[in-house]
């Protein structure tokens, strides 16, 4: 079995993917939050829109 630097870019999940994935999903993330910020400068407001998604999602996975 091959050996991997743990520090190198093009290591390997799991499933043989690289970590592009990651880059991805953080700068996806990145963009939602600067979206949303723009969108609400209300920080009460937003802070209670990322309270009730958090909850949506828990009860999705509760099946509720």
């Amino acid at each position: 079995m091959q050996q991997y630097d743990s520090h190198h870019h093009d290591q390997p999940d799991l499933h043989g993917n690289d970590h592009n994935w990651v880059r991805l999903t953080r700068s996806m993330i990145i963009r939602f939050f600067e979206m949303e910020i723009a969108v609400s400068e209300d920080r009460v407001n937003f802070g209670s829109a990322i309270s009730g998604g958090i909850a949506e999602v828990e009860e999705y996975y509760r099946g509720e």
